[in-house]
This record gives structure tokens, C-alpha cells and sequence, in this order.
């Protein structure tokens, strides 16, 4: 019997078998759900949750007693929808750290979002007990939920709600479909499950519905109040509510209709007053809090985006106006959080009637599932605010709009055409907008801020979406803003999958029975998926095709079907099928059903990561649940059947990427603009086939994904060379253009992730003037650190001259000019501008924000050289005594230049590498600069030895892979989030060789390299430090998820020295095996004492440890001798508590860089942990820190140190210590200890980043100290 008759006849076989085989009790057909026809009025059912519940927890609890809706009963197989309203926690200072902690300007947001926003769909399994249980299955661990939900009184008060989501076959909307609105326990939400098609019509109104505003009360003032609160207690009968959000509810709440009297003072330290808590706005603090006659308006609520402030307050003119609400991080996935948009704060009020002064509620949330939507409609969850009849008040501040809420609407077909949605912010309410100004500020009282614009979730392009930000409300006849800003706007995305919303899947009437939800291939000869769901689907089949459409040159990968058991599920289903080695891109999985059918699903990209990050996410999911169900053969396969022949030829024998990748293009790198020529003898020789400098047209050129037109042209010396015209590049890690000349299929043409660029974005049409002489580490987040000039004083005139990089070409039109400056004091900034004697505009900018000059020149102003920019800078703030001091950053021209025509040569021409070593298991990477590679191999051969599994990468390579060849941190990033997929969840180590400087691209001169680059943290106080933690946290929650460590180092002596110390380090440290030398300074005025911060350490060590003191106290000199003595001798670790600076220990000179460096050769070694500042600023360009010159002592000084880049509170710094020293008690590896302390210190709250970004490992992540 011939393999194909074979197959069929065992796929018959198995057909009847399975056909035997239960089918998932939980399973229910589509057919099985009823026709919706037009929906109409509320059809949801909401229920408070009535007891917190844990994640993998298989039941919960609700409330019978308090069912709003349409009133459904809960039983087995009814779909539920369980989501955290609220659970933030806040700083509740009464000054600007009121919210997140921080210290900038605005005092908002939450310092842990804890549950705040997760939802998930689970199925209930009965009907709930008398006492409110319900028994579900959901898609976390052990069938139960991926998410802890949590319930308290507070204040904060935490609430979630579990919902009753009816699911259709078919549906149609209507325009009087609604929703319960919140009330403060549940409501709020529309949720619609539909298996087939979902009709639109009408405009289903979510409007409103979302998170309360303040109320508006008249109070008549309290002696105990401040015009500088950020937070008061109701019963101080001053200032404006808070709006209601996702950080609690405050006492008085406005639903668009009344006020209500909660009877609970619901924010931690009160509801009064400017300070935004969590998305929630802030409501106006009264400029008079003794009388409250000096009112000021509420702030907007947040979601999408930020929202606007209150005016400022009557008389006074102080802006004391609310706070906007903040931006709530949404997220899609298996993590996914929404929320409804933010409630505004209430106006400060004295004298008006009814609900006025209120702020405006938020719009309510949308969770739509079809398999497709068909006709036209619109879905709404606008804020609501100023729209509100008789909401303005006369004599008193007006309130803050509701933030837009969040809109989810995904389809399995990705069509959305006909649907309109809107998640816009409510506008801020006007005060006294009939009575004239009357001098300033007159009759002028504070209007409202707008609420921020929404989150819309798509799976496809709408007709049209909005979430613009609300306008700010103005005061009398003049309109005048006085104070009170719009919201910004919120967010929409269009590529949503019906998989990334997170829990139990609908079922799906379509054709598709199976669906897929990860891949993952090991090119040797493993291909591993996990479906979704599946339904009646008997068996699979894996194939590989080199067509991006999957239609032609198809190659079998395994004879044999891989059976599917069982036929039908709702759960996950894990897949491995051994297959004959894996050489084409992409992946096809062909489904047979029990009806017979094929279906093709695919093409996946083999070396998709976002694939291979679902298919680990699900594979932990169904480990975690112990029903592991894969059911492939372990058999050897043999090769497979080709369908196309014809196409063979073109597909290079092993792809980009595999381990025996052949060269499939070359990297030219320029760094100045030009024409650029480079002989094809030379590109030949990298690898480029000879027959093709004949034929261009086979040839691409790319600069990060665009293509760059070029010729074949006779070279200057003979033969031909390769031109091109080469543009110049610019962010924040280099100057230097990767230019891809690539001859077969290369994925890696377009780069995977974007350049780091701070600053002012670069318009079309301008021309870039900068210069960039001084570094600011300490300006603004988000502003370019690197600027041109600064002005100082409280006025100030400056004149620079600059010329354009090429001659101007002649026009006619005006020349629109942008100056970018960057404010570093807390004044207010008023910068105006001239460009060669014509003024070109001028702006205000806020405290240590960025800001620009939009103007316009004649034509002919500008000139290719000797142009003159003079800027007049007035500061003005409430300290006269302060100067102020504001930076000049960029200068961009509308002008044409002309054509560059000079020529330039390539920095470097090299072959474009992009192979990986094989990950999989893979628990200790090492990411080096290829200088160091040989280094890198004798670390890795000592971790060998140690029972790791180790892989070295070179960094390069991840520039080629991620960023289109293009040096980027986002790379490195990126490639470190694939590795902990592709290793199967096994990487635990990560480290770094190669130093790093703040100059990358040598602006001072100085010839420093950035061999690994870093990213940036921010203290509050040095501004940018180099964060490893920024690499270790793979899912962007502050926390760290890898152990990390870098080796500093610049030259091959010094990689060969610390591969030395990291391969004898156990011989090193053998002197000092148990003994601790403890360096203590003396502290300042407002210092902890630094000695009994130690001798705290040192009373956790086991009681045998021999101890030694090197205190300043005793004496600077008797001190230092004794620190000496220990390096010379031997000490296990090395502690030091005190001042620091880059090259010293201690305003006593206890330890300098020079000390440092001359305990080379001493044989013996000491692990150094440092609590001071900056004394390891591995960037540091003078020279090496006092911690780096230990590090690199060949043969003595320091194994590994932890110790700070930047400069940290010494409170925070003693919590890190106080838990990596626990960690360490704890038997863990260095790398751990720090990994878990930082972890602990994020938990605690937003306020630890300084130390968690600015502590970083120099050394071996894995050393092991012997306690």
C-alpha cells in the first residue's frame, strides 16, 4: 500500500475512533445559542462582587442581593465577564506627591495600579449557593482565573463586578441598547458575545455612564483649610470634590443628573481639593479656603489621555484649579486592563444652586466579540461635562469634564468598516460665562478642564473614530480660559485580535473550527502550537512554504497526521510535532475535521516572536492545569512531499537567522550625507553573488525598511561599483546609517522596533540645526538631554550664528522657523525669538518642560551661512531670589536645500549577520561587543562547567535582527524578551560585556565608545542613570524579571582580566571566605546614621563571620588604613555606607579611583556592595568610578559590585539593601538577590524607581557568595 492510501485509510481509522471519544462537557455548539434580533434597553446583568478572590481561584463570590441589569439568572455555561472597577492605591501627601508619588508638577495618577482594570471572561458551572458562590472555569492556572480581583470598604475603596454576557447567534443593535450606569459598586458596562454576525444600526450610547464627578456643594469656608491643599477631609467645609475613579470614590458624586451623598469620605486623607487621585480629576482648591469665596474650577478626568487643569481662582488668580485625571495604562492580552473614563472634579462654590460646579461623569465601557460585524452604526462612551444643562454656575468655579471611556470591539474577520466610535472627552464648564470681565482678573472664576479622550480597541479600521480631548470651559464675556487647559487626546488601535481579549473565548460559528494562538520552531526539527479552542477537528497536518501568502511551495514537513484530542474544546491544547529540519519562512497548520474538510491556517512567520511568546504564555497556562495534551509522534520522519517545484530554486538552502544562515546581504554603514560608491569587487567578496552586479533589478537597498534608489555605474579605479545617494541618520545612540544591500528574501530588512529619539520630532520639509555641546542628564523626560545653549537669569539676551548644511535653493513662499527650547527651573519661561533681526514668534513654557517657537520668516531671511538667532528670556516665578534657567535645543527651517552632490566614502562594509545560537533551554546569556567575544567563550565554558546552559549573542548581530543594523538598546530589548520565549522560559542570567558612555555619537571629542548600550532610568535629583533593570523587565511593569550584570569593559586586557576573576573567582575570594569589612562614614546634617545602618547588616551574618570596621570616626587616616589593609588581604564582601562621588568614597578620601586601581595583582578579591552615590556611574567620561577601578584591578580588588549610578535618597537605598541582603541570607546567587530586592521595592510603590533604575551589578549575575 502506497504512504498517501496508507494515511487515508489510518485518517478513516481514526475518524471512527474519535468519533467514540467524549466530547469537553463544557463545550456548547454555536447553533446552540439563540438569535438576539434587535437589541434593545439593558441586557447585561451586574453583580457586586462580595469577597475578594485570588488568581487560579475556581469560584467566586457575589453579591445575590444587589442584581442590576436585566436581571439573568447565573447557571451552568453562562458566559460572565469579571473586572476590577477599582483598586489603585495613591500618596495621599497634602502636597505635589499626591497621587504617583513623584515630585513634578502635576500631582495625579496612583503609585500601584494593582488589579485596577483587569478583566477576564470565565464560564460559570452552576448557579451560585445560598451564600453567593459560583463555581467557573477560566483560562488562568488550574482552570480558574488569570487574575486576583479584590474588594474593601477603604478608603481606597476597591470594587469589582461580575457581569452576565448574554452571547447571540446573530444580533442587531439599536439605539436603545444601554447599560445600568455605575453606581459605585456595579454597572457601567456593555458587554456582547456574538457567535455569528453582529448587525449595527442606531447609536448605542454609553455617554456618561462611566466613573461620577465631584459633586458640587456651596460651602461656606473652614478656618483649618489651606489655598496650597492637595487633599482635605469633607468635613472641612472647603474646596471642590474629587471626580470618582479607579484609585476609590469620593463622598459627594455627580451622575449627570444629581448629587449623592456616598456617607463615606472615600479617598485616603480626604476628597477635597486639586490633587488627582489615580484617573480621577482633582477638584478646584479654593484660592480663600476661609470663606470659600475664591473659587477655582475642577480639573478633567483621564483615561486615553490626560486631562486638562481647573482655572485658577477668583481674585487671587492662583492656579490652584483641580489636577487633571491621568492616563490609565491600558494593555491588550492576557494582561489586558481597560477602565471607564475618569469623573471631573467639582469647582470650588459658594454661592450657587443645584448640581452646579459638578463635574462631569465618564463615559462607560464596551467589550463587543462577533466572528463579524456587518451594516453601519455608531458606538459611543463620550464624558460628559458642559453639555449638561444647567451645570454652569454664575459666581463660582466651573467643573472638570468626564474623561472618554474605553471602547473594545473585535471581530474574527478584522472588518469594522461600517462602525463609527467615540470615546471623547467631556468639555469643562464655563463660569460666570454672562458677566463682562471687569478689569483683571475682575469677575473671572475658574472654568473647567476638559476630560481626556477615551481607549478604543479594534480589530480593524472603523469609517471613522474619535477620541479627541474636551475642551477647557472659559469664564465671562471675554471667554477667557483663565487657567483651565483642554484634555489631551486618548487612543485608538485597529490591529486587536479576538485572542488578546483575555479568558475563556467565545465560540465561533465560521468555518475556521481550530485556532491557532502560538507557534514556536526549533529549525532542527520541532514544530510546537496551541490552539485556541477547537471544534470537531480530528487530526493536523504541519507543513513550510517560502510564500508569503501560503498558496504555492508548500513542503510537507511530517507524513503522519498529528491526532487532535478531543474534537472539541473551549480550553488549550498544546501541539509538538517532530518534523525533518525546518529551512523555508514561514509555517502552514492544515485542520481536518470530522466532516472531512481541509482547512489551511496560516502562514505563520517562523520567526515571529509574538507568536512564540503566546505559544510559551499558553503552554505555562495548560502545565499549570496538568493536561499537557500533546500528542505528536516521536517517530524520525523522512523528507517530505514538495507540491511547487518550480519555486525551489529561488529559496536559499538555510534562511537568516538559522545557525548555518548563508549571507543573504550586506550592511553599508555612512555617517555624512553624499553620494556614496562602493566597488561590487568588494561587495562580492562579503558574499554577494557576481552574476547579480548584471542584474540590479534582483538587488534591493533599504534604509530601515525604505527603500534607496541606486545604480550599477563604472567605479572610479576599474570595474563597477554600487551608488547611491546616502542620507543622514540621528537619534539618541548614533549618527551612523545602516544601508542594506540584499540579494535574497531578508526579514530583517525592516527594523522590529523603533529609534530611540528624544526631543523635538523632525518635520517634513525641515532642515535640522543643532548643536549639541552641553549634556543635561537632569533635563526633562523626554526632552533631548543634549543641548545647544542655555539662558540664565531673570532676563536675559543671546545671539548665536549657524549655518545650514548645504547652500539654500531660491523660493518664494515664507519660511516657517521652530525653535525648541527645554525649561530646567520651575519658573515660567517667556522666550521670544528673532531670526536675522525679523521676529519669529515667541511662547511660555511651564517649569522643566519642553516647548517651541512656531513662526514664519519672508523669503530670502534664511541663509546657507552666518544666520544670527537672538532670543530675549524672561523667568518669572514666586521667588524673586531664583534665577531661572531654560535650554536652546533645536533650530528647524522650511527651506529647500540643494541637492548634495559631494561624495563620501562607507564607515564600514560588512556582511549582514543575523544568526542566533540555539536558545532553547538556554539559561544564561551572555550579550557581548564582538571585540570581546573571545573573552565571552571562556565565561561561558566556566558557566558550562557550573551547570548552566549558556549562549553567547553578539550585540551586533541584535542591531541586524531588531533594528534594520542600526545600533539601538530597543534591540537588545527585544532580543531579550524572544530569548525568555525561545529558551522555553529557562533564561535566568543575563550578562553584558562591553562599557558604555552618556556620548555615543562623540559630541565632546572625546573618542569614548558605547560597546553595549544602556537604557536610561531617572532619578529625581541626577536626572538619567544607565538602568539594567530597563533590560531585565521583560513586560514593562518596573519589575525585574532576569538577573543581570554587566562587565565594564573597554579594551581586550580588561575583558581578559575579568574573564580571569569570573573563572577564578572562587580561588580570589577564598582569602576572605568569611570575613566582611564594613566601611562607615560620617553623616551630615539630614543623613541617616551610616553605622548603625551597617551594624544592622553585619547583625544578620552568621555569628562565626569576622568582622572589621573601617569607620570615619575613628579617623579619616586609621579608617582608610584599615580598608586598604582588608583589599590587600582578603574579604568575602566589602561594604560601604556614606558620600560618594564618581572617583572617591567619602569627603575624606577613604577610597579613591587611584586607591582602586593599585590593588591590582593582590591575588585575593571581594564582592562590593556600595550604598552612596554616583560611584558607579559606569558612564562616567573623566576616567573610571571609584567602583569600576576596583572591578578592572587584574588579579585583585573587586569580583562583582553592586553600587549607584545616580544620586538616591539614602531611604530608599536601605530598603534595596535591607532585601538584597535577605536574599543573600537566603542561599540566592548575587544576580537574584538584587533581582528579587528591586522586585519587593516596585511593589512597594512608584516612588522606588530612582533606586531600582540607578543600582545596577557590575560582575557575574550568577556569583555565589559562601555565607
Amino acid at each position: 500500500m502506497d504512504r498517501l492510501r496508507s494515511s487515508m485509510v489510518g485518517a478513516a481509522l481514526l475518524l471512527v475512533v474519535l468519533l467514540l471519544l467524549p466530547v469537553d462537557c463544557r463545550a456548547q455548539l454555536c447553533s446552540d445559542f439563540p438569535d438576539g434580533g434587535t437589541l434593545t434597553g439593558v441586557v447585561n446583568t451586574y453583580y457586586q462582587g462580595y469577597q475578594s478572590a485570588s488568581a487560579g481561584a475556581t469560584q467566586i463570590r457575589v453579591d445575590v442581593s444587589t442584581i442590576r441589569g436585566a436581571g439573568a439568572s447565573i447557571a451552568s455555561g453562562t458566559m460572565l465577564l469579571v473586572i476590577q472597577m477599582q483598586d489603585a492605591t495613591i500618596n495621599s501627601s497634602n502636597n505635589n506627591r499626591y497621587g504617583d508619588g513623584g515630585t513634578g508638577a502635576i500631582a495625579n495618577g496612583q503609585t500601584d495600579l494593582r488589579s485596577s482594570g483587569y478583566f477576564e471572561y470565565v464560564l460559570a458551572q452552576g448557579a451560585p449557593d445560598a451564600n453567593g458562590y459560583v463555581n467557573i472555569t477560566g483560562a488562568g492556572t488550574g482552570n480558574g482565573l488569570l487574575h486576583a480581583y479584590y474588594l474593601a470598604a477603604g478608603p481606597p475603596q476597591r470594587r469589582f463586578q461580575v457581569i452576565v454576557v448574554p452571547r447571540y447567534k446573530t444580533a442587531t443593535l439599536s439605539g436603545s441598547l444601554t447599560v445600568s450606569p455605575w453606581n459605585g459598586n456595579n454597572g457601567g458596562v456593555l458587554a456582547l458575545d456574538i457567535t455569528g454576525t453582529l448587525t449595527l444600526g442606531g447609536t448605542v450610547s454609553l455617554d456618561g455612564m462611566g466613573f461620577r464627578g465631584g459633586g458640587g456643594r456651596a460651602l461656606t469656608g473652614d478656618s483649618s483649610g489651606r489655598n496650597t491643599d492637595y487633599r482635605r477631609v469633607v468635613t472641612d467645609t472647603c474646596h471642590g470634590s474629587k471626580g470618582e475613579g479607579i484609585a476609590g470614590t469620593p463622598q459627594y458624586v455627580f451622575d449627570g443628573s444629581a448629587v449623592t451623598n456616598t456617607t463615606v469620605d472615600g479617598y485616603p486623607n480626604g476628597s477635597q481639593a486639586r490633587g488627582g487621585p489615580g484617573n480621577a480629576a482633582g477638584g478646584g482648591t479654593d484660592g480663600n479656603p476661609s470663606t470659600n469665596d475664591e473659587n477655582s474650577g475642577g480639573g478633567g478626568g483621564g483615561n486615553g489621555g490626560q486631562g486638562g487643569y481647573g482655572g485658577n481662582s477668583w481674585d487671587s488668580n492662583l492656579a490652584v484649579g483641580g489636577h487633571p485625571g491621568a492616563v490609565f495604562p491600558y494593555a491588550v492580552g492576557t494582561n489586558a486592563r481597560i477602565a471607564m473614563g475618569g469623573g471631573g472634579g467639582a469647582g470650588s462654590r459658594n454661592n450657587s444652586s443645584g448640581f452646579q460646579s459638578s463635574g462631569g461623569p465618564g463615559g462607560g465601557i464596551v467589550i463587543i466579540r462577533a466572528t463579524a460585524v456587518s451594516g453601519t452604526g455608531t458606538i459611543t462612551a463620550n464624558g460628559r461635562g458642559r453639555d449638561i444643562a444647567n451645570i454652569t454656575p454664575e459666581n463660582d468655579g466651573g467643573g472638570g469634564g468626564g474623561a472618554g471611556g474605553s471602547i473594545v470591539v473585535v471581530t474574527r474577520d478584522g472588518n469594522l468598516s461600517g462602525l463609527t466610535v467615540e470615546a471623547r472627552g467631556g468639555g469643562g464648564a464655563d463660569a460666570w460665562p454672562t458677566e463682562a470681565p471687569g478689569g483683571t482678573p475682575g469677575a473671572r472664576h475658574g472654568p473647567g478642564g476638559g476630560g481626556g479622550g477615551g481607549v478604543i480597541l479594534l480589530s480593524g479600521a472603523p469609517a471613522s473614530s474619535s477620541v479627541s480631548g474636551g475642551v477647557n470651559g472659559t469664564t465671562t464675556t471675554a471667554a477667557d480660559a483663565f487657567g483651565a487647559t483642554a484634555g489631551s487626546a486618548g487612543t485608538v488601535q485597529t490591529a486587536v485580535t479576538i485572542n488578546q481579549v483575555p479568558g475563556i473565548q467565545s465560540c465561533n460559528s465560521s468555518a475556521s473550527r481550530a485556532t491557532i494562538r502560538g507557534i514556536r520552531v526549533d529549525r532542527s526539527g520541532l514544530v510546537e502550537f496551541a490552539t485556541e479552542s477547537q471544534q470537531g477537528s480530528i487530526a493536523f497536518h504541519v507543513w513550510e512554504t517560502s510564500d508569503p501568502s501560503g498558496r504555492e511551495d508548500r513542503r510537507l514537513l511530517s507524513w503522519e497526521a498529528t491526532p487532535s484530542l478531543p474534537l472539541t474544546t473551549l480550553e488549550p491544547v498544546i501541539y509538538r510535532v517532530p518534523t525533518r529540519p525546518v529551512a523555508a519562512p514561514y509555517i502552514l497548520i492544515e485542520e481536518i475535521d470530522t466532516r472531512g474538510a481541509h482547512r489551511m491556517m496560516g502562514p505563520f512567520p517562523v520567526c515571529d516572536e509574538t507568536l512564540a511568546e503566546e505559544f510559551l504564555n499558553t503552554e505555562v497556562r495548560v502545565a499549570g492545569n496538568a493536561a499537557l495534551k500533546a500528542a505528536a509522534k516521536q517517530t524520525a520522519r523522512r523528507g517530505g512531499h514538495r507540491e511547487s517545484p518550480s519555486r525551489t530554486a529561488a529559496i536559499p538552502s538555510s534562511v537568516p537567522g538559522s545557525s548555518d544562515a548563508a549571507p543573504v546581504a550586506v550592511k553599508i554603514e555612512v555617517s555624512s550625507p553624499g553620494i556614496v560608491r562602493v566597488p561590487v569587487a568588494d561587495l562580492v567578496s562579503l558574499g554577494m553573488p557576481p552574476a547579480l552586479a548584471s542584474h540590479p533589478e534582483l538587488l534591493r537597498l533599504t534604509s530601515l525598511g525604505v527603500a534607496v534608489p541606486f545604480s550599477i555605474v563604472p567605479g572610479t579605479n576599474g570595474g563597477d561599483a554600487l551608488q547611491f545617494s546616502a542620507d543622514t541618520l540621528s537619534s539618541d545612540y548614533t549618527d551612523r546609517n545602516a544601508v542594506l544591500l540584499s540579494w535574497a528574501w531578508n526579514p530583517f530588512a525592516t527594523p522590529k522596533v523603533g529609534l530611540t529619539r528624544s526631543g523635538f520630532a523632525l518635520e517634513p520639509g525641515m532642515v535640522r540645526i543643532e548643536r549639541d555641546r552641553f549634556y543635561a542628564p537632569f533635563a526633562a523626560p523626554g526632552a533631548d538631554p543634549w543641548v545647544w545653549d542655555f539662558v540664565a537669569a531673570p532676563t536675559a539676551s543671546r545671539t548665536w550664528s549657524f549655518d545650514l548644511p548645504r547652500p539654500v535653493s531660491a523660493g518664494t513662499d515664507p519660511v516657517s522657523v521652530r525653535i525648541g527650547f527645554s525649561g530646567f527651573t520651575t519658573h515660567n519661561h517667556t522666550v521670544r525669538a528673532a531670526l536675522n533681526g525679523l521676529p519669529v514668534g515667541e511662547t511660555t513654557i511651564a517649569g522643566r518642560t519642553p516647548g517651541m517657537i512656531l513662526g514664519q520668516v519672508p523669503a530670502g531671511t534664511v541663509l546657507g551661512s552666518g544666520n544670527q538667532l537672538s532670543v530675549q528670556y524672561t523667568a518669572t516665578s514666586d521667588n524673586p531670589d531664583e534665577a531661572g534657567l531654560v535650554f536652546l535645543d533645536v533650530v528647524d527651517v522650511g527651506v529647500p536645500l540643494q541637492p548634495v552632490t559631494a561624495e563620501v566614502s562607507a564607515d564600514r562594509i560588512t556582511p549582514f549577520a543575523c544568526a542566533l545560537p540555539p536558545l532553547n533551554g538556554v539559561d544564561y546569556c551572555i550579550v557581548t561587543h564582538g571585540l570581546f567575544t573571545d573573552g565571552a567563550r571562556r565565561i561561558a565554558e566556566q558557566k558550562r562547567n557550573e551547570g548552566y546552559n549558556p549562549a553567547i549573542v553578539d550585540v551586533e548581530v541584535l542591531y541586524n535582527r531588531y533594528s534594520a543594523g542600526v545600533p539601538e538598546p530597543n534591540a537588545l530589548r527585544r532580543f531579550l524578551r524572544c530569548a525568555r520565549v525561545h529558551s522555553g522560559g529557562a533564561l535566568r542570567y543575563v550578562l553584558l560585556v562591553g562599557d558604555d558612555t552618556f556620548d555615543p555619537k562623540d559630541h565632546l571629542g572625546r573618542g569614548l565608545v558605547s560597546f553595549i548600550p544602556s537604557l536610561n532610568g531617572m532619578d529625581e535629583i541626577f536626572g538619567r542613570v544607565p538602568s539594567e533593570n530597563r533590560y531585565a523587565d521583560l513586560n514593562d511593569d518596573g519589575v525585574p524579571d532576569l538577573a543581570i550584570g554587566r562587565l565594564p569593559v573597554s579594551t581586550v586586557e580588561q575583558m581578559e582580566s575579568m574573564a580571569d576573576k569570573i573563572v577564578g573567582q572562587d580561588a580570589l575570594l577564598a582569602a576572605g571566605k568569611g570575613k566582611h569589612l564594613f566601611a562607615v562614614d560620617n553623616p551630615g546634617d539630614d543623613d541617616p546614621d551610616f553605622r548603625q545602618w551597617a551594624e544592622q547588616v553585619a547583625g544578620t551574618l552568621p555569628p562565626e563571620t569576622a568582622i572589621k570596621w573601617a569607620d570615619i570616626a575613628e579617623g579619616p587616616a586609621a579608617a582608610r588604613a584599615v580598608l586598604l589593609q582588608s583589599l590587600r588581604t582578603g574579604a568575602e564582601a566589602t561594604h560601604y555606607f556614606g558620600h560618594g562621588g564618581f572617583e572617591i568614597w567619602s569627603d575624606d578620601g577613604l577610597l579613591t579611583a587611584t586607591d582602586a586601581a593599585a590593588q591590582a595583582g593582590s591575588g585575593v578579591g571581594t564582592v562590593l556592595f556600595t550604598w552612596a552615590c554616583q560611584s558607579q556611574w559606569y558612564q562616567y567620561h573623566l576616567g573610571l568610578t571609584v567602583n569600576e577601578a576596583l572591578l578592572l584591578a587584574p588579579d585583585g580588588g573587586a569580583v562583582a559590585a553592586l553600587g549607584p549610578a545616580g544620586i538616591t535618597p539614602p531611604e530608599l537605598q536601605r530598603m534595596l539593601s535591607t532585601n538584597v541582603y535577605a536574599g543573600l541570607k537566603r542561599g540566592l546567587t548575587l544576580g537574584q538577590a538584587i533581582r528579587q530586592a528591586k522586585a519587593r521595592a516596585i511593589r512597594a510603590g512608584g516612588f522606588t524607581r530612582p533606586v531600582v533604575d540607578g543600582w545596577n551589578l557590575l560582575g557575574d549575575p550568577a556569583l555565589r557568595l559562601n555565607r
